[in-house]
């Protein structure tokens, strides 16, 4: 026996499931569409950001570059005032007076953190507060003091190559359009960049002199490594006129520039670009998992409403189908109950005619008559098959029914072969069509 074939979907069940599928596809273009949507919101803010940034350390820059230039120019002026002064006379040593003049203005200095000295023309130590200022009493070998001769202008420096950084302000004691000596005034960066100085966050300060050669660097070497922050000038002069980002080794560094008014210094402001942004990766990733959270949400739901609804348009699409089965079996019905009609009408014309002759009484005339009573009801049944509405239940004795039936089996050829016995009791009744 083959097996059943599977009825092919409607045309309206195929047209819902294609729809079904554009949906679920459509949505899934949505959520990929909105979750690429942060991503690209991500790079927009980061390079927003990164402008930001730049911008901020340049107006940094500028303003502690005046504010150093300011503070430089004003240990210059303190050291110029006692350079110029007519009781200072180096040349053939100092006298009484002289070390007065220089323990009262210059001996414990709160601008000069470090200390004060005056060195002579060939570098020999004439006067220090506090003494241990120069180690060992000679500064002529000294690059700062070997320029300061030579240029006879002020200047910025490092106290020494080795060990913690110490700013020096050189100033030259000029007599007769010679340097006849050199006041040293020097001071800590350890504790900060400088007086005044307004670094924000991770940046950091870094002062260059007119070569290149950095003076100045962080205060925390965590910040910022060595190698990074080795820069060549023309890099760095670049950055005065337009802030941006220099790339060191894996380092990008956004930099910025500013040049100070006195002794050809340049400062500038750098910070790692990673630092920056890192506040914005956090808030980066919690747009992120909240977008995708209500995403997903959503789509699940709309996954959820949609099975809903198609297992709904699913069983509407049975019911119908079932009643166009129905339908069709009534039509089907009602030729078949017509064409018996019309075959009982015949047999019911045979039949009054046998009854017209007297032979009503027989059994084979009863037998017939009683089949065709129930080919006119099986007619009936057909007709009202396509109507459920129509059928009526009422009241039959089983007595009367068994014997109907008993009756249509005596006629068959073998009934005379078999022996029917029914016990059955009369008044026995049922509901039935």
């Amino acid at each position: 026996m083959p097996p059943p074939s599977t009825p092919a979907p409607s045309p309206s069940l195929a047209e819902q499931r294609r729809t079904s599928r554009a949906a679920i596809v459509g949505l899934v273009i949505l959520a990929v569409v909105s979750l690429a949507s942060p991503l690209l919101s991500w790079r927009a803010e980061v390079e927003l950001a990164r402008e930001e940034i730049t911008q901020r350390l340049w107006d940094q820059a500028r303003l502690e570059a005046s504010a150093l230039s300011l503070h430089l120019r004003l240990l210059q002026a303190e050291l110029g005032r006692i350079a110029a002064s007519e009781r200072l006379t180096p040349a053939d040593g100092l006298d009484a007076d002289e070390l007065e003049l220089l323990s009262l203005a210059l001996g414990g200095s709160a601008l000069f953190s470090e200390g004060v000295a005056l060195l002579s023309a060939d570098g020999t130590l004439l006067w220090s507060d506090p003494v241990r200022l120069l180690p060992g009493g000679n500064g002529g070998a000294r690059p700062w003091f070997q320029k300061a001769l030579q240029s006879g202008q002020p200047l910025v420096d490092l106290l020494s190559t080795r060990g913690a950084e110490r700013l020096v302000v050189v100033v030259p004691v000029m007599r007769f359009g010679r340097a006849e000596a050199v006041l040293v005034g020097a001071f800590s960066a350890n504790t900060g960049p400088f007086p005044g100085s307004q670094a924000l966050g991770d940046a950091a300060v870094l002062l260059f002199d007119e070569d290149g050669r950095l003076l100045l660097s962080p205060v925390d070497p965590r910040t910022l490594s060595p190698e990074s922050i080795a820069f060549e000038l023309p890099q760095l002069l670049e950055r005065v006129r337009e802030p941006g980002i220099m790339v060191k080794g894996n380092a990008r560094l956004l930099v910025a520039a500013a040049p100070l008014d006195i002794a050809g210094l340049t400062l500038a402001v750098v910070e790692d670009e990673r630092r920056a942004t890192q506040s914005l990766a956090g808030r980066f990733i919690g747009q992120l998992i909240f977008s995708s959270v209500v995403l997903l949400a959503a789509l699940a739901l709309f996954t959820f409403l949609l099975r809903r609804a198609y297992l709904a348009l699913l069983d509407a699409e049975e019911r119908i189908r079932r009643q166009e089965t129905v339908a069709a079996l009534g039509s089907a019905s009602q030729l078949i109950a017509h064409e018996v009609k019309n075959a009982l009408n015949s047999m019911q014309a045979a039949l009054s005619m046998i009854r017209a002759k007297g032979g009503e009484t027989t059994l084979p005339v009863q037998a017939l008559r009683s089949q065709a009573d129930r080919l006119g009801h099986l007619a009936r049944s057909l007709l009202s098959f396509a109507s459920p509405q129509s059928t009526q239940r009422r009241s039959c004795e089983m007595h009367l029914l068994v014997q109907d039936a008993l009756q249509a089996v005596k006629l068959l050829p073998e009934a005379a072969d078999v022996t029917v016995e029914t016990t059955l009791q009369e008044g026995l009744f049922v509901k039935g069509d």
